[in-house]
């Protein structure tokens, strides 16, 4: 699950409706090769997530171990004296700190975040050219945060905190009241379903895999960029 949170911060990428005119696949050669080898990357890092199946949606995958960690008595970043909004918000920085890219801190911007990211991922590029052309990364860095102004949750001045905060605010406001008789996994399922809807990124779908979500919305993001 690991993976997953590089969408939470990615969640970052963009508002649907800000890309309507473009073309999804119009994406350079050079492009396209990156985004395979992150894509592969990720279906990599899938294999070793326990029980994560690769080949499954995202949104039953979390489900899945969800469940899981409920049968276990245990979630990651789960504290049950606090309240649902604050063990939301832990849980998402806990797998956030888990992403395996050095540098990333949850106390940083989320500008800070994305060109940590965007220069992590460029130094397990195979091609020793590319991890040394500071204009590519800063086009890719550049679309990103132009794309992140256009969500309203988001401040790429604000750390990753406050605007993971914000986002998960903004999902159980708009959550029917939680019937507090009702099992804590049809509680917590019905939560991932409403905070999957909130992720408004081209490309994601939470019937889709995990990889196949990465793929597709960086080549959204990417897409019909004369500098990539």
């Amino acid at each position: 699950m690991k993976l997953f949170f590089i969408l939470l911060l990615s969640y970052c990428i963009v508002n649907t409706h800000a890309l309507d005119q473009v073309d999804e696949h119009a994406v350079s050669p050079i492009t396209e090769a990156i985004i395979e080898i992150i894509s592969k990357m990720v279906a990599r890092g899938e294999l070793l997530i326990p029980d994560w199946d690769s080949k499954a949606s995202i949104e039953i995958n979390t489900i899945n171990l969800a469940d899981k960690s409920l049968e276990a008595g245990y979630i990651l970043g789960w504290n049950p004296d606090k309240d649902i909004e604050d063990n939301l918000v832990n849980v998402a920085e806990a797998y956030f700190k888990l992403i395996p890219i050095e540098g990333l801190n949850v106390t940083k911007s989320v500008k800070d975040n994305v060109i940590i990211l965007v220069d992590g991922i460029f130094k397990l590029y195979p091609f020793s050219a590319l991890r040394h052309k500071p204009e590519l990364k800063q086009s890719i860095v550049d679309r990103i945060l132009n794309a992140l102004t256009l969500i309203p949750e988001i401040d790429i001045n604000q750390s990753v905190h406050n605007d993971i905060t914000s986002w998960i605010e903004s999902a159980i406001a708009k959550v029917q009241i939680i019937d507090p008789s009702a099992p804590a996994e049809k509680t917590v399922n019905y939560l991932i379903d409403t905070l999957f809807d909130e992720i408004k990124l081209p490309g994601f779908s939470s019937d889709k895999t995990l990889h196949d979500n990465v793929a597709d919305i960086l080549r959204s993001i990417l897409s019909n960029s004369a500098d990539l």
